[in-house]
Order: C-alpha cells, then sequence, then structure tokens
C-alpha cells in the first residue's frame, strides 16, 4: 500500500499546533525515514465511542490531514466476547460525525485473521514463539514480580514441530479454553514485564460477529494491532499513555517480522474529564441497569449522547484543541468543555422565547379578543445581524413562575404586587392582583398594560425586563433539562461505587410552552431560550409532541455553588480555557496564567534540573513544590525526585495538605533516590522500599537492611553462579551459542532467583555473554 508524499506545513497552516509529535514527525520526513505519513485510529467496537475517542481519534486525524498523508479507521476486533455489528455501526457513524474521513480505508483486524496466523506461525518457524500448556494461575505466578525475574515455562523449549501442530489445533477447536495459549518467545528476566514471553493468542469458543465460527482462537491486542499497523503501512501509530510499555512488544514483533521501514509508536497524556466515567466496563454498567437511557442518553459522556443532547461536532473540535497535547496525562475540568459548547452556540442559536415552567397572567385592560403581532430580532444583541420573526401578543400570557413573587425578597427586581416590569419585545405591564387557589399556590396574575410603552420609555419605574409567552399561539412543549451525570469531580475516588455519586439532579422534565415561530425552522436548528439556556429539539421525541432538550445553561452554575469539592483521591488538573489554540495541539502553555510568583518558582525548579512536565505541576501544586525542594537539599537528583514525587507520591495523596500527615519526611525520599543513584538498589527494589516507607515510616537504608534489597553489584560473587548454572545446563548453553539468544532470559533468571532478585540484571547479562562467548 504505498505512502503519500509528504511536507512539513508551515506552522500557521496545521490544524494540529506543533507539539513533541510533529516534531518527531518533521524529524522523520527530513531525515527520510518516511516519505509519507499514515495514521490511524482503532477503536474496539464493545461500546460507543466517548470524550475521551474524540480527543485521540482527533489528533491521528489532524496529523495525516497536515503533512498531506492518509488516515485509517480501524475497528480492533479481536475479542468476540461483547462485539457487535451495532457497536461497529455505531463508531463509524460517531467519527463521521465528528468530521473525520477515511474514504475507502476503512479496516478491521478481523480482516487479517488468516495473515496473522500466518505471521503467527512464522514466528514458530523462527524459534520466537511456542505453544504453552500451563494454566493461567501459573502463567501469573511464574511471571515473577517487578522485583524477582520470572520462570520460564516447562513448555519453552519444545519443539518448532509440536509447537506448530497445538497451534494449528488451537485454531481449529480441537481443545478447550484455558488449555493452551501461544506466547512469544522474548525475555522472562525483563525489567518491563510485558516483554515476559507476551500472550499472543488465546482460545476462545465464541461466535465473532463478522467470522462466524471460523476461528476458535483469536490474536491479542499486542500481537493484533502492531502487525495490522505493520500490513496498513503505518508510519506514526499514536496512542494513549498507558500503552508506553507495550511499545516494548510492538517494536520487538514488528521488527522481527517486518523490519524496516516499519511502523513506530508514540504515546500522548491521556485527557480524563471531570464528572465523568469513560471506562467502557463502567458505561455499560449505566446502560445496562437503566441509570441512564441508553448510549445515547444525553447525559453520557458518548459521542452519540451529546450528538443527541445537541452538542455540535465543531464544538468538540474546538475542546480538543483547547485541551492540547502534552507527554502527561491530565484531568481536565469539565467547564473547559461547556465553554467551547458555549462558544460554539453563542453566534449559532437563535433568540426566541420558551416558558418552562408557566404562570398565567391576564391583563384587564387589553382589548377582548385582540390578537397582536410584534416583530422580535432573533439576534437582539447585535444590531447589525438580520433576522426577526413574528410574536403575537394577546391579553392571555405565561410567564415563568420564579419571575413573580408575592413578598419580594431583597434584590429581587422582577413582577410583584404593584411593581412594573417589561414584557421582551412588548409592553410594560404592572401587577394588580394575585389569584391563589386553595391552598394558597399562585395560580394567575391580574395585571394592566401600559398601551404606550412598546418600544418607549415610560414614567413607571420599570424594574427589568422578563420573557414570556402568548397563551393562545404557544406550543405545549415538554423541557429535558440535563446536567453532570455525576455530583464529585472524580466518581471513582473515595470508598463505594461510583455509581454512589450519581447525581439525583441530572434531569428534569417540566412540561411549559415556547412561542410558535420554532416550528418554522428545521428540527437540527439551535436556540437560546432567553435567559434560560441553548436548547434543541430532541431527535427522538414523537411527532405529536415538541420536546426540547437542554444542551447547556446560560453560565457555569457549578462553580458559583461551590459543589467542586475534596472528592477525588487525585485533584485533577485544571486546564483553562484559551483563545489562542485553533487546531488539535498543544496545550496553551500554562505559563501564560501564572503570576510572577509562580513563574519565578517554575524557573527555579527547570534550574535545578526538574523535567519542565513536572516543574509545571509542582508549581501548580506549592505544597509539593516545597517538598521537593526541602528533598533536594539532601540529595542533588532534583530531576529523579521530582519524577518520584508526581508520578508515586502524589496518588497517594487525597490533597497536599496530607503531606503533613505522610509517615516519612522529604529526607527520606531523596535518600530513596540516592540508593538508586549509587547503585545499592535497584528499581525494582526501590518500589518495594518505597511502599514500606509509606507504612511505617521507616528509613529507607534500614527497610534496605531488614528486607536484604541490596542490589548485589560484585561481579567476582556472581561470576561463579553463572559459571554453575551453564554447567548445569549444558544443553541450553549449546543451544543459546548456536543461536537461540532468546535462553538469555534462562540464564539471567536463574541467576536472579538465585539471589532473590538483588543481582544487577545487567551485570548477570553481561556475565553470562562474557560466559558463553
Amino acid at each position: 500500500m504505498p505512502k503519500p508524499s509528504a511536507k512539513i506545513p508551515p506552522d500557521d497552516q496545521r490544524r494540529v499546533s506543533p507539539n513533541f509529535i510533529t516534531e518527531i514527525i518533521d524529524k522523520d520526513l527530513r531525515e527520510g525515514r518516511f516519505d509519507g505519513v499514515v495514521t490511524r485510529f482503532p477503536p474496539e467496537p464493545n461500546g460507543y465511542a466517548h470524550i475521551g475517542h474524540a480527543f485521540a481519534s482527533l489528533l491521528s486525524y489532524g496529523v495525516s490531514q497536515d503533512y498531506g498523508g492518509r488516515f485509517h479507521f480501524r475497528l480492533d476486533d479481536t475479542n468476540p466476547e461483547g462485539e457487535t455489528t451495532e457497536f461497529a455501526e455505531a463508531l463509524a457513524e460517531d467519527f463521521k460525525w465528528l468530521g473525520l474521513k477515511w474514504d475507502e480505508h476503512q479496516y478491521y483486524a478481523s480482516d487479517y485473521y488468516q495473515r496473522l496466523f500466518e505471521l503467527a506461525q512464522e514466528l514458530i518457524r523462527m524459534g520466537k514463539a511456542y505453544v504453552d500448556s500451563q494454566s493461567e494461575e501459573e502463567i501469573s505466578e511464574n511471571r515473577g514480580t517487578v522485583t524477582t525475574p520470572g520462570n520460564p515455562s516447562p513448555y519453552r523449549e519444545q519443539s518448532i514441530e509440536e509447537n506448530l501442530r497445538l497451534f494449528e489445533g488451537m485454531v481449529k477447536g480441537e481443545f478447550e479454553e484455558g488449555e493452551h495459549v501461544l506466547r512469544a518467545k522474548i525475555d522472562m528476566s525483563a525489567d518491563n514485564m510485558k516483554l515476559r514471553d507476551p500472550i499472543l493468542y488465546r482460545i476462545l469458543h465464541v461466535s465473532h460477529y463478522r467470522t462466524g465460527d471460523a476461528w476458535h482462537a483469536y490474536p491479542m491486542y499486542d500481537f493484533a494491532h502492531c502487525l495490522s499497523d505493520a500490513l496498513e503501512g503505518i508510519t506514526h501509530s499514536l496512542c494513549s499513555l498507558e500503552f508506553i510499555e507495550n511499545r516494548a512488544v510492538y517494536d520487538w514483533l514488528v521488527s522481527t517480522l517486518f523490519g524496516e521501514p516499519r511502523p513506530y509508536q508514540y504515546e500522548f497524556g491521556r485527557r480524563s474529564l471531570e464528572y465523568t466515567v469513560v471506562s467502557k466496563r463502567k458505561l455499560i454498567q449505566l446502560v445496562n441497569e437503566g441509570h441512564v437511557s441508553g448510549w445515547d442518553d444525553p447525559r453520557m459522556p458518548t459521542l452519540a449522547g451529546l450528538r443527541r443532547r445537541g452538542v455540535r461536532p465543531e464544538a468538540i473540535r474546538d475542546f480538543a484543541s483547547r485541551v492540547g497535547v502534552s507527554r502527561t496525562n491530565r484531568t481536565v475540568d469539565l467547564s473547559l468543555l461547556e465553554f467551547a459548547i458555549r462558544d460554539d452556540l453563542n453566534h449559532r442559536a437563535k433568540r426566541v422565547m420558551a416558558v418552562l415552567e408557566p404562570l398565567k397572567v391576564t391583563l384587564t385592560n387589553y382589548p377582548e379578543g385582540q390578537l397582536e403581532t410584534l416583530q422580535a430580532s432573533y439576534w437582539p444583541s447585535d444590531v447589525n445581524r438580520e433576522g426577526v420573526r413574528d410574536v403575537t401578543f394577546s391579553g392571555e400570557l405565561f410567564i415563568e413562575q420564579a419571575d413573580f413573587q408575592e413578598t419580594p425578597q431583597k434584590g429581587f427586581r422582577r413582577l410583584s404586587p404593584g411593581e412594573h416590569v417589561r414584557l421582551r419585545h412588548a409592553y410594560v405591564i404592572r401587577c394588580d392582583e394575585v389569584i391563589k387557589d386553595e391552598r394558597g399556590k399562585v395560580t394567575e396574575l391580574k395585571c394592566s398594560y401600559l398601551p404606550d410603552s412598546l418600544g418607549e420609555d415610560v414614567n413607571a419605574r420599570v424594574r427589568s425586563a422578563i420573557h414570556w409567552v402568548d397563551a393562545g399561539t404557544a406550543l405545549e412543549t415538554e423541557f429535558h433539562l440535563y446536567d453532570r451525570l455525576f455530583s464529585v469531580p472524580d466518581p471513582d475516588a473515595g470508598e463505594g461505587s461510583f455509581l454512589d455519586h450519581l447525581n439525583p439532579n441530572s434531569l428534569k422534565v417540566l412540561q411549559g410552552l415556547v412561542e410558535r415561530s420554532v416550528s418554522d425552522d428545521c428540527a437540527d436548528t439551535r436556540y437560546q431560550f432567553e435567559r434560560q439556556g441553548y436548547f434543541w429539539r430532541d431527535p427522538e421525541g414523537s411527532s405529536e409532541r415538541l420536546a426540547f432538550n437542554r444542551i447547556i445553561t446560560l453560565k457555569d452554575t457549578w462553580g458559583k455553588a461551590g459543589k467542586v469539592g475534596k472528592a477525588a483521591k487525585k485533584r485533577p488538573q485544571q486546564v483553562q480555557p484559551s483563545k489562542v489554540a485553533t487546531g488539535v495541539g498543544e496545550a496553551p502553555d500554562p505559563v501564560l496564567s501564572f503570576n510572577d510568583e509562580q513563574k519565578e518558582r517554575l524557573a527555579k525548579l527547570e534550574q535545578i534540573g526538574v523535567a519542565r512536565d513536572d516543574a509545571v505541576l509542582l508549581t501548580e501544586n506549592p505544597q509539593l513544590a516545597v517538598f521537593l525542594e526541602e528533598a533536594a537539599q539532601t540529595h542533588s537528583n532534583a530531576r529523579s525526585i521530582a519524577h518520584w514525587i508526581v508520578n508515586d507520591l502524589r496518588r497517594e495523596l487525597a490533597d497536599d495538605s496530607d503531606l503533613d500527615s505522610l509517615a516519612f519526611s522529604a529526607s527520606d525520599l531523596s535518600q530513596l533516590v540516592k540508593l538508586i543513584d549509587e547503585d545499592v538498589i535497584n528499581t525494582r527494589a526501590a518500589s518495594e522500599v518505597f511502599e514500606e516507607m509509606l507504612k511505617t515510616g521507616a528509613a529507607p537504608h534500614i527497610i534496605v537492611k531488614e528486607k536484604g534489597l541490596q542490589q548485589l553489584n560484585d561481579a567476582d560473587a556472581v561470576r561463579p553462579l553463572v559459571e554453575r548454572l551453564i554447567a548445569d545446563n549444558p544443553g541450553k548453553a549449546e543451544a543459546y551459542q548456536n543461536g537461540k539468544t532468546g535462553l538469555m532470559g534462562f540464564f539471567v533468571g536463574q541467576v536472579m532467583r538465585e539471589t532473590g532478585g538483588t543481582a544487577n540484571p545487567q551485570l548477570v547479562q553481561s556475565l553470562v555473554r562474557e560466559a558463553l562467548s
């Protein structure tokens, strides 16, 4: 499949603002690694697309367009459990709605099942894959831990012929689920546990929505994903940060089976959203348990839900550009999405009037039976913009119940007995009498109007203007008022289930009235119902009765209500709205919003060696920055200390004030980093020490001594172990010397096991290589 030619675009013509990924692509093109750019987006068809998918897909799509490249849409359907035609079709519809175009380049991982099977056979023939007949529990146990190497499977060295026979039987359905798996033969002592002979195929006796019962063993994500990229000629495979450790498997597989040129994987920071869950398991639970009406419920974070609510794709694209691209994960304030939605609608939504909770008004001095037609602008705040509609006026009207108070509170400026208000686009009226029912509820207001007040100043004291509808011509309407589905920023934080944080007021249904002019517009017209919010007609509503969904309120009422509290395990990083960003690119530099004190702190952190992203986060969390500065006084490696604070310590804190109750001090953390820097312990042992520090507060060197975690770096002490193990396994030694270099993992693993995981793995590999050379 030929790659399109590419040129590096000028910065001001990019959809994706310059960022670390575009810098990589620019370098690749300048150095001739690729002559074109091909990207892809591979959602799994086991649910609907959500807002996180929007960010990731727009990045891959925007990059391909900027370089005149090609974009592929590929359904990653390698797990038949839960994958359906409905989901596959919904995903394609959602991303087309979002604005992505792929022409004929829509693919399915299942398109490649036969070719993937053949590639797996090729790995077996190369001696780089084997069928493992251990149980799932045995495989997990023998994989080792972050501080101890794994044990090789007893099936790791069985013959190529036997592996081919068993693998073919797996795909034909000759074995039970769990009886066998196909594994890559890489390195059971690798620090990256993903490389410890990852599983490539597993048996599933499940019918596939596209291939039926033709296959009984299906490829794992790590196998199918990278090889599908290679088969399609992808150049830059962009994915979120949780796949960073999978990259080693990606590189091993494509290098082993394809060589150069080949695709390369690059990871960007994931974007989470406050007041939201995007886990498919949790979204499925919301749907299946009836907490929402379906995948397209307007409260859901799915693209289908946002579309039904009335959000335009332009707003989501703008939101993605405001969020930007970085190397770190961030939780985005939901108000940023809401800002983008309002900003998009403000210039597009016609202004009309609707009354959501009606209160009848009778004008006692208005001529009986008279119906007046007034003209009102669709854009009352923009005198240069054309567009008017007819609004009927009579002696019977409806206003909002909230616009009347019989005994007005201090500061209330709307209608009350004896007071005047102006009806929007119409006359001034005065409340003369209040009618109540037997329970004392106000049911009607008797008012008088000022005939000469239409568009004119009057002598009466007019307190404000309120909206209204004519009782005789207004259309009965059901209003769906949607709000945030969850009542806390991080529904996953704290004790209990995320369902415990569902917002009971996330949907209100009101029966009211809207002016008749809306019946003249097409169904997808968005409106600003004056003083109420932005609305559009529910596309799933009945044809007999109007139903309008509130897309969003006119203002952010959550911040003012103080509903954002200490609910999250990790406090979210807030990204403020910016008018600068025009494409899906680098997030607006947070330094732009820093005050002088913050800028000074940031400069100081960078000066002592802290990485940029860590320095920004620490500047935004001053108590953590102080903790770092204290630690750096004991050991000068501020960069590594900051990394531990940002990636390990911070996740243990509900907020920065919890530093006061931390079991260990800043000096203790710096001593832990010092032990690593001086090769006293390796990083795997350091993780164990850190966990113990959190529990007991003991000094790191004491924990190392008590647990015997000190790294063995003495070559003279390790060499005899290496030589003995080689002597005890002459067959494996000979096989290694004959080209089976994967056996390096066996020898390293044996040494690491005998030393309790304390030997320096790099030293062990060097000694094994020396002894077998």
